[in-house]
């Protein structure tokens, strides 16, 4: 319990401007006609682009159906969802390394996809989130946050930035403890009672292969398809943020950068490094978010000498050091798809896109390509859309 009252302890409290009514017409139809007629379908086989292009008495049904069910238990099957399994490189035998993808019923995406609007603008207000938070904020994007932290590098060439890596973040969430940072959070009554409502037992349907397996409840995590999920997220990692941000608060040049998950510490001083990781550490694993070392990496900046951070946590002893396995210093670190390079010489990033440029075409099986088709399956690999 005392656990527990630290972690709402930094909940900040920032009322929403209104309640949390049922979708209008004009609301209804912006949602139905988002979508583009390939998406993916949930175990109902329905595409909201088809409902937006049915007749209009079929809309108004269905527009009349949810107002009628908007404040009482959902039907079990629009919250069923089907989880496909994407993989995310490495060993495809390894579970691990694939990442679920929840398909969602066509009403449920219209459910969800109206509270995502109003949470969301929830989260624009300054009050809600953690300065150091860039993810899912209006006017807030993933270029903001990598210029921010090459500000960070240009001001302190000599440095230290610390990657922390949460383990399947999303997955782990325990919600009878996201529910009490909703509350906390200023919320209304009536919007955290229907996320409860999308929440009652909802069941995950695998398909593996081609096949589905047997369904069953979902106790924790958020599913990863709901537009809901990464604004709820970055509410329930926002008192961790707290945290980390009084346990380098001393110290002006040590910085924190959070964009959803994805997590770096920029300083000059290992010892501010240390104690936010240990912190992070201590905080994040009661509530189910625990620090994959293996993944998480200290870089050394400029001339600042190669170092390595070391603390136990009940009887266990952690380890981060800026050499990799073979003793070398890391070279690079690919956050929000920037590859960060510790050197950015020119032998340097050219030798790592030429092993890109080879890692792929050695994973590919024996086969004759012509040069039109070889350009092609570079430029996919190495040119962002």
């Amino acid at each position: 319990m005392a656990v527990e009252q630290s972690f709402l302890h930094d909940v900040k409290h920032a009322p929403p401007e209104t309640d949390f009514p049922p979708p209008t017409w004009e609301q209804f139809q912006k949602i139905i006609r988002k979508p583009k007629p390939q998406k993916a379908v949930g175990l109902d086989n329905l595409n909201l682009y088809l409902l937006s292009v049915c007749p209009e008495a079929i809309q108004h049904y269905i527009f009349s159906l949810i107002h009628r069910l908007w404040y009482v238990e959902l039907p079990p099957k629009w919250l069923e969802a089907e989880i496909f399994l994407l993989p995310k490189g490495g060993d495809p035998m390894d579970p691990t390394n694939y990442r679920p993808i929840a398909l969602l019923g066509s009403i449920y995406k219209i459910f969800s996809t109206h509270a995502s609007h109003y949470l969301y603008s929830h989260l624009a207000n300054p009050d809600t989130l953690h300065q150091a938070q860039f993810g899912f904020r209006q006017k807030h994007q993933t270029i903001d946050h990598v210029v921010a932290l090459a500000c960070k590098r240009s001001k302190y060439p000599d440095s230290y930035i610390l990657f922390l890596d949460l383990s399947k973040a999303f997955n782990s969430v325990v919600l009878k403890t996201l529910f009490q940072v909703l509350k906390k959070s200023g919320l209304p009554t009536d919007f955290t009672d229907f996320l409860l409502r999308l929440y009652h037992s909802p069941l995950d349907t695998p398909r593996v292969n081609g096949h589905r397996l047997a369904s069953h409840l979902q106790h924790r995590g958020l599913r990863q398809g709901c537009p809901l999920s990464p604004g709820l997220f970055a509410l329930y990692i926002d008192p961790l943020l707290h945290k980390l941000a009084r346990a380098i608060n001393n110290d002006t040049s040590t910085s924190l950068h959070a964009f959803a998950d994805d997590l770096a510490i920029h300083g000059t001083h290992l010892e501010t490094l240390s104690r936010a990781l240990k912190v992070m550490v201590e905080e994040a694993k009661p509530y189910g978010l625990i620090i994959n070392i293996k993944k998480s990496e200290l870089h050394v900046w400029g001339n600042a000498p190669q170092a390595t951070i070391t603390f136990t946590h009940h009887q266990q002893r952690y380890s981060l050091s800026s050499m990799d396995k073979e003793g070398k210093p890391h070279s690079h670190y690919k956050y929000l798809g920037v590859f960060f390079f510790t050197d950015y010489s020119a032998r340097i990033m050219q030798d790592h896109f030429l092993s890109i440029v080879v890692s792929y075409f050695s994973s590919l099986p024996n086969m004759i390509l012509s040069p039109k088709e070889a350009v092609r399956l570079i430029n996919s690999q190495l040119i962002p859309k």
